[in-house]
């Protein structure tokens, strides 16, 4: 038999206190730890989703590089002239629908370039023949380094030296006493624009005047798109042309043009019209024939690479001492010359916004930030499931085996 000493019994009812309060202590910090880690893990998942919904937006950066190449794609040129019809060669042929003027006096005033020198036999046009000239429905153009049908590749220069080199120069013999309708003042135009793209340079372009001189300077800027599912939609088509033996469009306006040209022989009357550019409403006037290709037209996506060329114009009176040919100026004559000014191409590329590795980040950084918070409950909570799955183990190792 053995005494029990006061003093002992006090750390042992100590120890039990202190047990008790530790074990309800763990007990309520295991519950906040568990709040965390789960309040973690939902505000992780809500991110994940909204990332998962933004990433299958598939959204894209612009990246713009200044690119040097010594193989330079020249641009297509285009002039359209108002002036179709020459007015003597058209008086001739038709002298009953040519007029001498009532007021000779009124009417050199107001086209002086008709009646300098000797205008005895002025001619002009009847007024119910010619009802007006700033709406004509046809124009005649000109294009070079234009490929819309041709299977020959556009035209590459080798550029050397100097950033400035001379691409194109171009004179034009225009006459001014020529002029079909005495009103218009500049019945040239002018356009640069890429050699598989038609335009129209009356509504695109600038307008050239009759004796002057001009210095066009240009530059290319190029801009990349991508394909679906990106928001661009856009194809390569000079892949498929070359997939396709050199044939079919070269870019999307192509599309348009190449369906309405077979559109038109539906049309009784709209085959014999030839434009640059599409005009429903006039070419078609038919509802049914409108409405069938405003379908077709949704189909045509963009082109993979869009050129652009700016260029700008210096203009000077053409005078015979700084013509080249100073012996043959006509009056009324232009005199064009095409500069490329800087053989750095700017492109404007368009990438995806989330490679493998942006992902990998943008994934991880979404990890280490909530489930990081929580590391230390993470971990705590795994050891106290370990330990009571180890116990668990024990118990049923020691029970009796029957």
């Amino acid at each position: 038999m053995y005494l029990t000493s006061p003093k002992v019994s006090t750390p042992f009812k100590f120890c039990q206190m202190l047990r008790k309060w530790i074990f309800e202590r763990g007990v309520a910090w295991q519950m906040v730890k568990n709040a965390v880690f789960f309040a973690c893990c939902s505000f992780f998942f809500i991110q994940s989703k909204q990332f998962y919904n933004h990433y299958y937006t598939y959204p894209t950066t612009t990246n713009i590089a200044v690119v040097s190449t010594e193989d330079f794609r020249l641009p297509a040129i285009t002039f359209c002239d108002k002036n179709i019809v020459r007015r003597t060669h058209f008086c001739d042929v038709y002298p009953d629908s040519c007029e001498m003027p009532n007021d000779i006096k009124h009417f050199c005033q107001h086209h002086p370039v008709i009646c300098s020198g000797n205008y005895s036999n002025i001619m002009a046009l009847v007024d119910n023949l010619v009802r007006g000239g700033n709406d004509l429905p046809y124009v005649q153009c000109y294009s070079r380094n234009l490929h819309i049908f041709t299977r020959l590749e556009p035209e590459i220069q080798k550029l050397y030296g100097e950033k400035t080199s001379k691409i194109q120069y171009i004179y034009l013999p225009h006459n001014e006493y020529e002029v079909f309708y005495p009103w218009i003042v500049a019945p040239i135009f002018f356009s640069i624009h890429s050699s598989v793209i038609p335009e129209n340079p009356l509504t695109m372009g600038k307008r050239l005047r009759l004796g002057h001189q001009y210095k066009v300077t240009f530059r290319l800027e190029e801009e990349h798109l991508l394909p679906l599912p990106y928001a661009t939609n856009c194809t390569d088509y000079d892949a498929l042309w070359r997939q396709h033996n050199n044939t079919g469009p070269r870019s999307q306006e192509m599309c348009v043009y190449m369906c309405l040209k077979r559109s038109r022989k539906l049309c009784p009357g709209c085959e014999g019209e030839q434009m640059m550019h599409e005009n429903r409403l006039k070419l078609f006037p038919n509802q049914t024939l409108s409405g069938t290709l405003r379908l077709i037209h949704l189909v045509f996506v963009l082109s993979f690479r869009k050129q652009k060329y700016h260029y700008t114009i210096e203009e000077t009176p053409l005078e015979p001492t700084n013509f080249k040919y100073s012996n043959h100026v006509e009056r009324g004559a232009i005199e064009i010359q095409v500069y490329l000014i800087d053989r750095d191409v700017t492109v404007i590329s368009h990438v995806p916004r989330y490679g493998m590795w942006e992902l990998f980040s943008y994934i991880g950084g979404l990890i280490g930030c909530w489930l990081g918070i929580s590391v230390w409950a993470f971990v705590d909570i795994i050891e106290a499931n370990c330990r009571r799955l180890l116990r668990l183990i024990q118990k049923l190792k020691q029970k009796p085996k029957n």
